[in-house]
């Protein structure tokens, strides 16, 4: 193959390439958003459950769930998971994607072309155009894969934040147990 045959080979390739590249940071942003929904679906669960423990009968000093340090931690906590679906949603909120070139750009480049005559499209015309065509693939592909590293980053901070808020509803149901048991334990022994 001939010098001239491998560059046009190549930029065909090229082309080629970031069409399948193009489809592939979108089905990313796809799983990102999946996760960011399935993340905050599992910190809502625990919202739920932590708020379902604010009772009044709960916050009396006499509740094993009276306690300042065991109030604190779940107030935290439930700070945490807020956040976690805060966070989630951000990344889950619409915003513009980067689009496949327009129609109308790749058929005003067609028409372009298409008025040349045979003789004036020549080595150099094809390869400009090629090259103007993967420029603005370029574009678009770093568009949305920084979108997509600014979805990942949020949904890193939103896992994060939402295990360290499980560990703390851990903490504060291993201490009420503790207590429960400490209380029952105590009363067996004062018979």
């Amino acid at each position: 193959m001939d010098a001239a045959g491998y560059r046009d080979d190549m930029q065909k390739f090229l082309l080629s390439y970031a069409a399948d590249a193009y489809k592939e940071v979108v089905r990313v942003a796809a799983l990102i958003e999946d996760k960011a929904q399935k993340t905050a679906a599992v910190a809502g669960v625990f919202l739920a459950a932590g708020l379902g423990f604010i009772k009044p009968e709960n916050l009396v000093d006499s509740s094993p769930l009276g306690g300042s340090w065991i109030l604190f931690f779940l107030a935290v906590a439930i700070v945490g998971l807020i956040a976690t679906i805060l966070i989630c949603l951000k990344v889950l909120w619409v915003r513009e994607q980067a689009a496949p070139m327009p129609l109308t750009q790749v058929k005003d480049m067609f028409v372009g072309v298409s008025v040349l005559s045979d003789a004036e499209i020549t080595k150099d015309v094809q390869l400009h155009l090629r090259l103007e065509l993967v420029k603005r693939w370029s574009r678009i592909l770093d568009k949305q894969a920084k979108m997509n590293r600014s979805k990942a980053v949020g949904v890193i901070l939103a896992q994060t934040v939402l295990a360290i808020s499980i560990c703390l509803v851990a903490v504060v149901l291993v201490l009420v147990l503790f207590g429960i048991l400490m209380m029952r334990f105590i009363s067996v022994f004062a018979r």
